[in-house]
């Protein structure tokens, strides 16, 4: 949308210098406004019901991973913990420097809103949130196309 406005709104503004000051304008401004859009979607808070979107290969990663968790219930598949796991990417960027503990009732709050049908209760999905975190922490910059079991971290 960001680029879209600015577009719209540098042709307006070249078009005082012609037809192709119209055009350099349409340009300069898309550009403009896309990147301050991206800012603004950067600056957005995940508790403002905006998604991160995870890493990619991230899922997958987690898939293989999370059986050599300790907290792994064996009765319970992927797909419960998948929503934890998914938490914990989307309040990564605003938790960072905070204390699990600082934030803790937000996120069991977040739980209950976002769970949907798993059947982790809070104090297996905190767990499985911290997990998240730390994996994110430690293989962010290595991405995450290899699956490597979190233990062997």
């Amino acid at each position: 949308m960001g680029a879209t406005g600015g577009a719209v709104a540098g042709a307006i503004a070249g078009a005082i210098a012609g037809p192709v000051g119209s055009a350099v304008g349409a340009i300069v401004g898309g550009v403009t406004g896309g990147l301050m859009g991206k800012e603004v979607a950067e600056s957005l808070d995940p508790q403002d019901g905006v998604q991160a979107i995870a890493p990619e290969g991230w899922e997958e990663w987690w898939r293989d991973a999370y059986i050599s968790e300790p907290y792994l219930d064996p009765s319970l598949g992927f797909e419960e913990y998948l929503p934890a796991y998914r938490l914990g990417y989307e309040t990564y960027a605003w938790q960072r420097g905070t204390l699990f503990e600082d934030i803790e009732i937000t996120l069991e709050n977040r739980w209950e809103e976002t769970r949907g049908t798993s059947r982790l209760p809070w104090s297996v999905a905190k767990e499985a949130i911290k997990s998240s975190w730390r994996v994110l922490d430690e293989r962010g910059a290595n991405g995450f196309d290899s699956p490597t079991p979190a233990t062997a971290l």
